[in-house]
């Protein structure tokens, strides 16, 4: 019979190595806003806070000094949904961009949450070890919320080291058929997780929920993409020597080729229907060249007969208001990308987006060009499609920024722009819904309204470009801003035109 023991809640950390975490967390802090973001903890602070705390299922706990801790205090192995929710139920912490939603929850519930325990009843467990059976039963079984299949494969995966190899697991698991495919899962998270990217925001992408590798497997699962973007695995479905290691050194093409494919997910330009996935298919075969480099169009090449003349090319360019149209291939590349012949920019692709004269916005165009949109909105993206982002990089920042701000201010109702007219302030509103909400692009729209000046479409790094006359964006700056604002753009303006989040 293992203890329960009643514990201050102030000494019961979070697990930063938790299973519903796709990768490990630096901080309590960090994790606490992992959960939030990605776990609607909010949703539970709000029930805890309306039918008080029952401890019927006592958190699973191990003593912090077996991992190297403070002595007297206890990390939660299984229950974190529940402890993040009662700290910041009771104030001991408070997750970025929450502060208005627990505030409201606390007022609400102010007579209720009187009794909100300060100790908390656990059970404490010898070491990991001797909890992971419970775990697995509780949450890839039926009996408790189920994992989904990037929590599973981070459980699986954990459990390897050199005392235990794949063989042993599927002694230890044999109800589980899919254990290859779950190690893939686990084996890439940590590969893209590690990639030196050149985008922090592509970086905080792969590394976070937003990213889901139920539907980046569809890519991977094909040897070609695999290939091109530097994913081999053995037979176990292990990316050998290690996952990290590989994914640290990629560099050159592969890392380029990775960098697009991501970026490709993130705008939802792929995803689990796309054709460009199917093997076989005209758009697999473009999607292939594209990522090893040799796209014909991305060469400069003429295109192929099955593309149609020219006449036909030109009547498929949309037309816009004031008889603007799309930028093309060639356009959107240009012969010198963008005249940068540093020794970085010269090892890239032909075919790496950060090296396009224009911006893509093929994930939002048939959105803005919706009648329902006020033409003078249409016609800055419009101007923002244009505009060449290498000799124009200033001009081109202070154009996205209105395009972010016209969204914003079109999509918000009245009531919650509530007279407020500075960016800063409308997306604090933008930032409680995404989390609310718990928007796909929540991520993004916490980097807009919280990083610093290092990125690129953040609210500040758009600020200093307009109030800081020495300092003058790179153009490829501008496509690492957009890759961080197109999504955000794009839900807004998809909510707003369907009428439901």
């Amino acid at each position: 019979m293992r203890p329960i023991k009643e514990v201050g809640l102030s000494h019961v950390l979070l697990d930063l190595e938790n299973y519903r975490i796709p990768d490990s967390q630096a901080s309590q802090d960090d994790a606490l806003r992992y959960l939030f973001e990605s776990e609607n903890v909010l949703e539970l602070v709000e029930k805890i806070a309306h039918d008080g705390y029952l401890d019927n299922e006592l958190p699973l706990v191990v003593r912090a000094e077996t991992e190297g801790g403070e002595t007297g205090e206890f990390i939660v192995l299984e229950g974190n949904r529940r402890v993040a929710a009662l700290k910041a139920l009771s104030g001991l912490a408070t997750p970025d961009g929450c502060k208005k939603q627990l505030n409201k929850v606390r007022k609400k519930y102010a007579h209720e949450l009187k009794n909100l325990p300060t100790k908390i009843r656990v059970m404490v467990m010898e070491s990991r070890e001797s909890a992971l059976p419970h775990l697995g039963r509780m949450h890839i079984g039926d009996s408790k919320r189920r994992w989904s299949r990037d929590q599973q494969a981070t459980f699986y995966y954990s459990m390897l080291d050199k005392n235990t190899n794949v063989g042993d697991l599927r002694v230890r698991f044999p109800n589980q058929p899919g254990l290859n495919r779950l190690l893939k899962m686990a084996s890439v998270r940590r590969f893209i997780s590690h990639a030196k990217f050149t985008d922090g925001s592509l970086r905080a992408y792969a590394a976070s929920a937003d990213l889901t590798m139920s539907s980046f497997e569809y890519a991977y699962r094909s040897k070609d993409i695999a290939d091109a973007v530097g994913i081999s695995f053995n037979d176990d479905g292990l990316i050998e020597p290690s996952p990290e290691r590989e994914g640290a050194e990629l560099d050159g093409q592969k890392l380029g080729a990775l960098e697009l494919l991501l970026t490709k997910f993130r705008s939802n330009e792929l995803n689990t229907r796309s054709a460009a996935l199917k093997k076989g298919t005209p758009e697999y075969v473009e999607l292939i060249r594209e990522l090893e480099g040799k796209s014909e169009t991305a060469d400069g090449q003429t295109p192929r007969p099955d593309e149609g003349s020219t006449e036909k090319k030109e009547e498929q360019q949309s037309s816009y208001p004031g008889g603007a149209n799309t930028p093309s291939n060639e356009e959107m590349r240009g012969d010198d990308q963008q005249g940068n012949n540093s020794e970085e920019s010269s090892s890239r692709s032909r075919n790496d987006p950060r090296t396009y004269r224009h911006l893509n916005m093929k994930s939002v165009e048939n959105l803005y060009r919706d009648d329902k949109v006020r033409v003078n909105i249409q016609i800055l993206f419009v101007e923002l499609q244009k505009i060449n982002v290498s000799d124009l990089p200033v001009a081109s920042a202070m154009l996205m920024r209105a395009v972010l701000e016209a969204t914003v201010k079109w999509t918000l109702t009245d009531q919650e722009q509530d007279n407020r007219n500075q960016l800063k302030q409308l997306f604090k509103v933008v930032q409680d819904k995404a989390n609310s909400e718990n928007w796909r692009c929540r991520s993004n729209v916490n980097n807009i309204a919280s990083a610093d000046v290092s990125t690129p479409g953040s609210i500040t790094w758009f600020n200093i470009i307009a109030h800081n006359f020495d300092f003058r964006p790179a153009g490829e700056m501008l496509h690492q801003a957009w890759s961080l604002v197109c999504p955000v753009i794009e839900h807004m303006l998809k909510t707003s035109l369907d009428g439901t989040p």
